[in-house]
C-alpha cells in the first residue's frame, strides 16, 4: 500500500522554489555589474585623455624634429599630429562619443580641440587644458605653455 501513496507524490521543486532560486542567481549578476559600469567609464575617459598626451608628445618630437610647427587637432573620430607643410605625422582613431573641449579659446574648435606646437622647441601656444567628456565625468588633460609637459587626471 505505500508504493500507491508514493505513485501521486512528486519528488522535483516546486514553482516557488524555482523562482526564488533564479531571483538570487539574478542579483548575484545584477550588483557586480552596476559597480563595473562606473569604472568602465572612468577607464574610457583615461584612455581618451592618455591618447591627447600621446599626441602632443608626438607634435613636439615632431616640431623638435623637422624644425617646423605642429598641430594635434581632434575632430570627429580622429586625433591628428601635423605639421605646418601639411603633411599628417600620426592620426589616431578616437570615440567619437568621447567629446574633447578646451578652456582656451583659441584651442577651442567646431567639433573638438586643436593645438599649435611651436619649433624649435614643441612649445605650446600658451597652457590651458583639453577635457575629455561630458560635464558630469570627465578627463582633463593639463598642457604646461613653458615645456609643454602634460598630465592627467579624472574628475
Amino acid at each position: 500500500m505505500t508504493n500507491l501513496a508514493k505513485q501521486g507524490k512528486s519528488d522535483g521543486h516546486t514553482l516557488v522554489e524555482l523562482v526564488v532560486v533564479l531571483a538570487v542567481f539574478a542579483l548575484c549578476i545584477l550588483i557586480p555589474a552596476v559597480s563595473i559600469v562606473p569604472g568602465l567609464e572612468a577607464l574610457r575617459l583615461r584612455g581618451g585623455a592618455q591618447l591627447w598626451q600621446t599626441a602632443v608628445a608626438t607634435g613636439q618630437i615632431g616640431a623638435i624634429w623637422s624644425g617646423r610647427d605642429a598641430k594635434v587637432s581632434q575632430s570627429g573620430g580622429s586625433l591628428d599630429v601635423s605639421r605646418e607643410s601639411g603633411s599628417n605625422v600620426a592620426a589616431v582613431s578616437f570615440p567619437e562619443d568621447l567629446p574633447s573641449r578646451a578652456n582656451i579659446s583659441r584651442w577651442a574648435g567646431d567639433e573638438g580641440a586643436s593645438l599649435q606646437l611651436g619649433a624649435p622647441f614643441g612649445s605650446p601656444d600658451g597652457a590651458g587644458s583639453v577635457y575629455i567628456g561630458d560635464t558630469a565625468r570627465r578627463a582633463r588633460v593639463v598642457i604646461r605653455a613653458e615645456s609643454g609637459l602634460t598630465w592627467r587626471a579624472v574628475e
